[in-house]
């Protein structure tokens, strides 16, 4: 069964210090067209996905 990964990137704005606003970057893994795991590693990059 083939694994897919996407990235979910989302804001959490601060409306009293718009400076302070932050973005969320999470790698999201479907299996079966269901979300399978939601990943919040510290750190990754784009050589986890393959083309």
């Amino acid at each position: 069964m083939e694994k897919k990964t996407f990235i979910f990137m989302a804001d959490q704005w601060n409306p009293k210090d718009l400076e302070d606003s932050r973005y969320i970057w999470l790698l999201v893994e479907f299996e079966k067209k269901l979300p399978a795991d939601v990943c919040s590693k510290i750190s990754f990059n784009i050589t986890c996905f393959k083309k």
